[in-house]
């Protein structure tokens, strides 16, 4: 009703302007139409423009694949994706979100005649195909522990590349087969790894295409028997009556 009713005065000014003895000169016309453009800008203004909504912010620097969509970014800050924070006295583990790390803090005792051990892995994302980095360090005086990642595929069916604290690498099909030891498909040493130190894994999967990096250095390339499997984990492994920290930090995903 307001807008109505003031559009109406606007009309009325003009025919007054334009009634009367004589014609309305050239100037009179254009100065009520400079006029009634301004009160119209007044009265309606134009509509507050809103931002777009920009891609996700992410502070981990990484200068492979800068071209895909980062769908995946932690520095540990906070708890922002709901990692499980706890203790299992059964397990002699804990976990905790500190300094902005996420840390997994394991001790066990001889039980078994070192025949077992912890691991653990966690799926977290999902990606077809993709790039993956995070850094990682082992604090132990203990040489059987190590940590990596799990691609196309679980703890039961994936391809597991990890490091350990003494410069070695291992890769291993966690699935079902006859050598099941770590490192069933390739292991070794390399002087990228960092003993003692924190170190970045970087991995890029592209179809049945699976390539590692230790700290931007290639580490081994391998074939795998499926392109289709998205599953993406964490993972850490401890021989039984082995004391370990793991601490975890800037856990990135691009897909392609």
């Amino acid at each position: 009703m307001r807008k109505f009713w003031i559009s109406s005065l606007i009309v009325v000014a003009i025919m007054v302007l334009f009634t009367g003895c004589l014609p309305p000169s050239q100037a009179d016309i254009e100065r009520a139409i400079r006029e009634t453009q301004s009160a119209q800008k007044t009265l309606f203004p134009s509509p507050t423009k809103t931002a777009k909504p920009t891609a996700q912010i992410c502070n981990i620097e990484l200068d492979m694949k800068k071209e895909w969509k980062t769908i995946f970014c932690d520095t540990f800050e906070n708890n922002k994706n709901q990692w499980w924070i706890g203790n299992d006295l059964d397990m002699g583990l804990s976990t905790s979100i500190s300094n902005g790390k996420y840390i997994i803090d394991y001790s066990s005792k001889n039980a078994t005649g070192y025949k077992s051990g912890f691991y653990t892995a966690l799926n977290f994302a999902d990606a077809q195909d993709y790039i993956i980095t995070i850094t990682g360090e082992i604090k132990s005086n203990y040489k059987n522990c190590n940590w990596g990642i799990i691609v196309r595929g679980d703890y039961l069916n994936g391809y597991e590349f990890s490091i350990d604290n003494q410069g070695n690498y291992f890769l291993t099909y966690v699935g079902p087969t006859a050598n099941d030891f770590i490192g069933n498909l390739k292991y070794g040493s390399h002087s990228a790894i960092r003993w003692d130190r924190p170190n970045t894994i970087t991995a890029i999967i592209e179809g049945k295409n699976l390539s590692f990096f230790v700290n931007d250095e290639p580490i081994i390339t391998y074939e795998s028997d499926n392109a289709m499997n998205k599953e993406i984990s964490w993972s850490v492994w401890a021989a039984e009556g082995v004391s370990a920290i793991y601490e975890l930090d800037d856990l990135l995903i691009r897909e392609k």
